[in-house]
């Protein structure tokens, strides 16, 4: 993304100009007392000396009412803090997010601060929207990697700018059921990631004697639900990934460019990964066929609710929100195994970005600092099951994860996996969330791949058929 020589400088000039004298400290960017010798703004001035400055920020509404009343508050708290200053909020769910803000870009009406969980960083990035805020962080004096791991900040970090401020960081990982696991006295998965005897054969194992016959499908135990991940990401375990063949995600370039000019996904060690995942229905028999599946998820939204599944990869936030609806067994968390290629798995870092369309762009900043700093970040990372991205709130989310119903785990051993699971990511996150048109590529892959997970249909002839619909999404000419 170009950023005009300068630009940034002007606009810090005209805030100047409207400031008259911008005095900015950490306190009074936390909402704390203000710095010694700091002057207080003038009534009916914004702490930015604007008068009845708005600052539109575009959230989800599809995440339930917990998080929309702490929206409502964290954006009163911020206008209490910052006289003259309304946050007007405006929602949109998942589905449409990503186009509501690119139309209201279009019209030239773009909300100031916007969110990157529906997969719409990559999205943003193509289409150069994002406003690059490392010169307002260092006009405010905020140093995030003080409080961050370098790995999140480089998910949202292109040519050595930063694009936003990561809110949460959650890893995937192996939801085990723990009643399972002792009433068929099968060892417990491991909670260390350096753990080289937890493999991927050593998981079909006790896959194997976890599952036992029913008198329905629906009423039979499996030993696993695994899956192919975001956009196949399972493959990373194989050293494969759908859009390079040459190997794993650091080869692919649509990662870095946000756009994805080839797909490789019905030959080499991709078309392997999902062949041995579509084994585990018509081979091993020890997932469920995908209609199966959900027929078990029909009460609690998950086929794990239903206390016959062994084992699930999900993304940690999953684990969090299902186990608040009290689950009717002991579980666990534990490291995804390794496999022939290692142990890399994605996290799906979601963040706060400002429009390069946002008048206020100093200001939008300070408030996705105050998002992600202080009492609005910990109240977040406790109410909505995320791992914070701000690594000193992740007391909060543990002390909360490990007082789930359910949870046989010590805080020891949660913090163990979650933490080895971001590690193990080396950075990389979910294809879906940094390709542009992210959700379009991941419905075009469960769409085509849909008969493959319900064992009716050949692996290859689905990756056949996926390769024809993926060349159909590349950019023309490439």
């Amino acid at each position: 993304m170009k950023v005009a020589r300068g630009g940034w400088k002007r606009e810090v000039a005209a805030a100047g100009r409207r400031v008259g004298a911008l005095v900015v400290c950490a306190a009074v960017l936390l909402g704390t007392a203000a710095c010694a010798g700091a002057r207080p703004a003038a009534a009916g001035h914004s702490a930015a000396g604007n008068r009845s400055v708005t600052l539109t920020w575009l959230i989800r509404n599809d995440l339930g009412q917990v998080q929309a009343t702490w929206a409502q508050q964290t954006a009163t708290a911020f206008e209490q803090q910052n006289p003259g200053v309304q946050v007007r909020i405006i929602s949109e769910p998942s589905a449409q997010y990503n186009t509501k803000f690119l139309s209201m870009y279009a019209a030239g009406d773009s909300p100031d601060v916007i969110g990157t969980y529906a997969g719409g960083f990559g999205t943003f990035y193509a289409h150069q929207v994002m406003a690059n805020i490392s010169p307002y962080l260092k006009l405010l004096n905020v140093d995030l990697k003080t409080f961050m791991d370098s790995s999140v900040l480089g998910t949202m970090t292109r040519s050595g700018q930063l694009y936003g401020i990561p809110f949460s960081d959650p890893p995937t990982v192996l939801w085990y059921n723990a009643t399972l696991f002792k009433k068929y006295h099968v060892p417990l998965p491991p909670v260390s990631w350096a753990d080289h005897s937890w493999t991927i054969g050593t998981m079909l194992k006790d896959a194997q004697l976890l599952t036992h016959a029913g008198s329905t499908p629906a009423n039979k135990t499996w030993g696993l639900i695994f899956g192919p991940d975001d956009l196949g990401a399972t493959a990373w375990l194989w050293g494969a990934d759908p859009f390079n063949n040459r190997g794993g995600p650091q080869d692919s370039q649509a990662y870095q460019t946000g756009v994805a000019t080839q797909a490789y996904v019905d030959t080499g060690k991709f078309a392997t990964a999902m062949t041995w995942l579509g084994d585990l229905i018509t081979k091993w028999h020890v997932s469920p066929p995908a209609d199966v599946a959900t027929e078990m998820g029909t009460v609690g939204g998950d086929p794990m609710m239903s206390g016959l599944i062994g084992m699930e990869r999900v993304l940690i936030t999953q684990t969090h929100v299902l186990a608040g609806s009290h689950p009717s067994f002991q579980w666990g968390i534990a490291p995804i195994p390794y496999g022939p290629a290692g142990d890399l798995v994605p996290t799906a870092p979601s963040g706060w970005v400002v429009s390069q369309q946002s008048k206020n762009k100093l200001l939008a900043t300070k408030f996705i600092v105050y998002l992600t700093v202080g009492a609005a970040g910990a109240s977040y990372a406790k109410i909505g099951g995320y791992v914070p991205a701000n690594v000193r709130d992740r007391g909060v989310f543990f002390q909360k994860f490990a007082s789930l119903p359910g949870n046989s785990q010590t805080l020891s051993a949660d913090e163990r996996v979650v933490n080895g699971g971001i590690a193990a990511s080396q950075g990389w996150i979910y294809p879906q969330k940094i390709v542009n048109g992210g959700p379009q590529w991941q419905n075009t892959f469960n769409n085509t791949l849909a008969n493959v997970w319900n064992g009716t249909e050949s692996v290859a002839a689905g990756l056949s058929q996926l390769q024809k619909n993926f060349d159909s999404l590349l950019p023309q000419g490439a």
